[in-house]
């Protein structure tokens, strides 16, 4: 990227206002890889219409802890896992959904350490899951509003993110036949709830 290059070659004849302004075009093309990267996760669901196979959850997650174990140290965070249960699916798609949920859990959050509740009700024809935590919550007016693109409820010098997270969540459960949404009370923590 240019700015790198502008960064090694011209930093000792920068400014305080100069270096300023570099942090903050830098920081603004991280964003914007970030969104395009989103973008494309987005598009490419269902896109490639893959078969399904069997996807083992407990093993999705656990894969998913292993890859956010750096934030979970940092936050001291307590995860707390049912067993769950193989299903019929896309194993890049569970992994992308376990995956931003679980971040988001561990995003959100003031001062407690985050408390994540993973769980799997088996129902007639499919599993409830659920992933709970302890964070900062939802008003309830924003409870459908959160799965649509782009759509934030906090600046992103507060919380980072696109606001394209969870209507790719949205997006694979929906696809494959299932249904989510939240229950969240504004400081009382999130329940996102989904079927598959």
């Amino acid at each position: 990227m240019c700015t790198e290059y502008l960064l090694e070659d011209y930093a000792h004849c920068f400014d305080e206002q100069a270096e300023s302004y570099m942090e903050y075009i830098t920081k603004s093309v991280d964003r914007m890889y970030s969104l395009i990267d989103d973008l494309l996760t987005y598009s490419r669901v269902g896109k490639h219409e893959q078969p399904c196979v069997s996807v083992n959850l407990q093993t999705i997650v656990e894969e998913c802890l292993e890859d956010l174990s750096l934030t979970i140290e940092e936050k001291q965070a307590c995860i707390n896992c049912d067993s769950l249960p193989t299903i019929q699916g896309n194993i890049s798609e569970m992994r992308q959904l376990f995956q931003n949920l679980i971040a988001n859990a561990l995003k959100f959050t003031r001062d407690a350490s985050p408390i994540i509740n993973i769980t799997a009700t088996p129902q007639e024809k499919f599993y409830l899951l659920a992933v709970e935590d302890n964070g900062i919550g939802i008003e309830p007016q924003y409870s459908d509003k959160i799965f649509q693109m782009f759509q934030r409820l906090h600046h992103t010098s507060e919380y980072e993110g696109t606001g394209i997270g969870l209507a790719i969540c949205h997006k694979i459960v929906t696809r494959r036949g299932g249904k989510m949404w939240v229950e969240s009370q504004l400081g009382k923590g999130s329940r996102f709830l989904f079927t598959l």
